[in-house]
């Protein structure tokens, strides 16, 4: 009879054994799936956030080669409305107008720089369109805070064409535009006002609404006005 007991003893120690034993192997497993679920969601939220980076840098590129290859007159640097539209195309011809950002104060800047997507978005007095959303809907006279990034060949059928889901914009300020700092930085100053001279621009390229660079580009001219 007690060795019968025994037996039975034993077996359901080693069933509570193997019981325990199934239970960490199961936590370890549950475990190492929940790692490979994060390091996934890692991984795509990286690639996501390097095609962001990318878009905005490419489109930072093209407004700085639509202010290198620009030779038009005065007008043409400042903030006219029908410029900052979806019409406004690169152009084999150089005197294709810029879209350059309505006037800032000192404060405005700052936040402008501190921010641009967010405090461009607040700025719907000045602009028909300031998010990705409004500018994908717009129309082509729509006066836009962010030109869509279409790339450097002027011919339409050539356009940028982002993945589903992604887009890219870019926008251009005159830095040093008031009489006080042209005085001051720029060292053609007597000739400004012919449209002659270094001209100072912040050049913005975003993606997403999420993701913002910026650089500051000194374009010199021999004469707009000529």
């Amino acid at each position: 009879m007690n060795c019968v007991l025994s037996m039975r003893q034993q077996r359901a120690s080693v069933l509570v054994v193997a019981l325990l034993m199934l239970l960490v192997v199961s936590m370890l497993a549950i475990s190492h799936m929940q790692g490979v679920a994060l390091e996934s969601r890692i991984t795509a939220r990286r690639v996501n956030s390097e095609q962001l980076f990318n878009l905005a840098e490419a489109a930072l590129r093209e407004a700085e080669q639509r202010l290198q290859v620009f030779s038009g007159n005065a007008q043409g640097l400042s903030a006219e409305r029908s410029n900052c539209t979806k019409s406004n195309r690169f152009s084999a011809s150089l005197h294709a107008p810029l879209c350059v950002l309505e006037p800032m104060n000192d404060q405005q800047l700052s936040r402008f720089k501190h921010n641009p997507i967010q405090f461009l978005q607040e700025q719907t007095e000045h602009y028909d369109a300031v998010t990705a959303e409004q500018i994908s809907a717009a129309s082509e006279q729509a006066h836009l805070a962010w030109m869509p990034y279409r790339g450097v060949d002027p011919n339409p059928s050539h356009d940028f064409q982002a993945a589903e889901g992604l887009a890219a914009f870019w926008n251009i300020y005159l830095l040093n535009s008031n009489t006080t700092e042209r005085q001051t930085l720029n060292p053609e100053y007597g000739a400004a006002l012919t449209g002659k001279g270094t001209y100072y621009f912040l050049v913005t390229g975003q993606a997403n609404d999420q993701v913002a660079i910026q650089s500051t580009v000194a374009v010199s001219y021999l004469g707009l006005d000529h």
